[in-house]
């Protein structure tokens, strides 16, 4: 539905009260805005600024949203609105605590989070003024970079802000798990079986150049009381590839019929080193199954990564298989 300058205003005047997320809010006085009828925008980014009830979960594939992303959101929309200056500091500090407590993103939260990061450099006029243990105050318009190893044994570095516009950090730790991780299951519980092609049980640690083997996942989610757009991800070890991803119980060549009654993906995607799938889980839909075929191609002992199972638009919601192993001798 298209709206001239009259049905906006009418819009605003009928339907704000009961817009139902703050970005909603935000994008009727961004249009507001466009129109020129700042007053209406000024109350609109307002209500959008002010922070609001808690989302409904029934609109979670509506917008495919989450708070985190919504807070993004309005502070891009809101930085491009002069008046609205004094009142992104609130905003951004919203957008970093949410921020910290999020253990994953999704690929919505990524996109208006560097939108954020974008509009809050030039809400806070492009400049900031530092000064590095204790010397001589530095403005710069680019972000100041800091890289350090931990556990090195170099001193602390102490950076001060000399400005009058508030600057803000973020930390980011990354390395390699001194451990292979544990299975999980937060939301999510996944299996993943490898078969022979007539559904005998394979050793993976016998397994022979040429040889093909079915790999079954099966999960189970904790919450099947609303739908969930579900990803799996099964990264192969070194010694295997995929020889088909869609797998028919009525192959000429070799006989399925042994497998399980398998879900039907979305979308599926055989890549050299993964298998990935799309599901769309109706409410009640608790269970899930997919097989694809690979083939032992290298010869060598490979560690074979975890299976990993999330919600898209809710990736703290997941499940992991743990590590195995496998062994590919020469044919």
């Amino acid at each position: 539905m298209r709206y001239g300058s009259d049905g906006l205003r009418y819009f605003y005047e009928t339907q704000m009260a009961r817009l139902p997320t703050q970005l909603a809010k935000a994008q009727t006085a961004g249009a507001l805005a466009q129109y020129g009828d700042m007053a209406r925008a000024a109350s609109a980014y307002e209500a959008a600024l002010v922070p609001g009830p808690p989302r409904p979960a029934a609109i979670r594939y509506v917008d495919y949203g989450s708070e985190l992303r919504d807070s993004a959101a309005v502070l891009s929309f809101a930085a491009a609105n002069p008046g609205n200056q004094a009142r992104l500091t609130g905003v951004i500090d919203r957008i970093a605590e949410r921020f910290s407590r999020a253990a994953r993103t999704s690929t919505q939260e990524q996109a208006w989070l560097l939108m954020a990061a974008e509009a809050a450099v030039k809400a806070g006029g492009g400049t900031m003024t530092v000064a590095s243990d204790g010397g001589a105050p530095q403005s710069r318009t680019e972000p100041l970079y800091l890289r350090r190893l931990l556990g090195s044994g170099t001193p602390p570095m102490m950076i001060t802000n000399r400005g009058d516009t508030p600057a803000w950090r973020a930390v980011s730790i990354t390395g390699v798990p001194a451990a292979d991780l544990p299975a999980e299951s937060r939301g999510y519980a996944v299996s993943r079986e490898v078969f022979r092609s007539d559904g005998a049980a394979a050793d993976l640690g016998k397994a022979r150049q040429t040889e093909l083997f079915v790999v079954v996942i099966k999960g189970t989610r904790t919450d099947a009381s609303q739908s969930a757009q579900t990803l799996v991800v099964d990264l192969l070890p070194a010694g295997f590839e995929i020889e088909t991803a869609t797998v028919s119980k009525g192959r000429s060549t070799t006989d399925y019929s042994w497998l399980p009654e398998l879900t039907d993906a979305t979308y599926t995607e055989q890549r050299d080193d993964r298998f990935v799938a799309a599901l769309d889980l109706k409410n009640g839909a608790k269970d899930f199954t997919l097989a694809f075929v690979v083939r032992a191609v290298t010869p060598g002992e490979f560690k074979y990564p975890a299976l990993v199972v999330e919600d898209m638009y809710e990736p703290e919601t997941t499940g992991r298989t743990a590590i195995g192993k496998l062994i590919v001798g020469a044919r």
